[in-house]
This record gives C-alpha cells, structure tokens and sequence, in this order.
C-alpha cells in the first residue's frame, strides 16, 4: 500500500487533505485575526488622510484612498466569518 502525502501508510485523510492529529499553522486563540488589523489601519488611514488636509489634497486623497481599501477588505474578512 503506498504512502499518502503527509501522513502514515493508509492514515485517515480529514475532509481539508490533512492527516488526523496533524497539527494547523494557525491555532484559534493565538494572536490577532487580520480582519481586526485591516480595521484598524482602515481607522488610521482614513484620520490621517482626514488630518493632513480632507480630500482636497492629492496626499490626502491617496490616505483616504488606502484607508477605504482597507475597510473594504477587512469587511469582507469579516463578513466571511
């Protein structure tokens, strides 16, 4: 019998191709999810975009810019749960 990718002769494959016991990457309670982060560099962008000179100002325009991109990436992040 041959030897599947990343486990034992015959190991039980889970539903994602892992191995049963086989350890994540990403542990769930360990550090900050990154919808979290894109929010709040989505707040710091859009007051500092705000604070240099509102949409006036070509600058400020690229920070109120960067800061909906990262509103709307960290609320699709959270809308996929």
């Amino acid at each position: 019998m041959g030897r599947l990718p990343g486990g034992s002769p015959g190991s039980v494959r889970q539903h994602d191709g892992r191995a049963v016991g086989q350890r994540e990457l990403y542990q769930e309670g360990r550090g900050v999810a990154a919808k979290y982060i894109f929010a709040g560099l989505a707040v710091l962008f859009i007051v500092m975009g705000i604070v240099r000179g509102g949409p006036s100002h070509p600058q400020s325009r690229t920070w109120l810019l960067i800061g909906v991109i990262f509103s709307a990436v960290s609320a699709w992040l959270f809308y996929q749960g």
